[in-house]
């Protein structure tokens, strides 16, 4: 199971409140990585402000889950 299964699992089991945002490759990671090489998946898990404490603790212990705090409002 791949790390983007584990994480929605993880959240549907504890109703967490998520979207999921795909990043696109470069033009260039196109152009020269092809197809030859399996490439990571790069997407953004946003979560719902309520859920964030609460999902941040459930993650911590993910090797293959980076945390990205959100910008403050100023």
């Amino acid at each position: 199971m791949d790390s983007k299964e584990k994480l929605e699992k993880l959240f549907l089991a504890n109703r967490i409140s998520y979207f999921i945002e795909w990043q696109e490759r470069s033009f260039l990671s196109r152009l020269f990585g092809g197809g030859r090489r399996k490439e990571k998946s790069m997407f953004t898990v946003r979560i719902n402000e309520a859920d964030v404490e609460r999902a941040t603790q459930l993650v911590q212990d993910m090797d293959s889950i980076r945390l990205k705090k959100p910008k403050e409002d100023t």
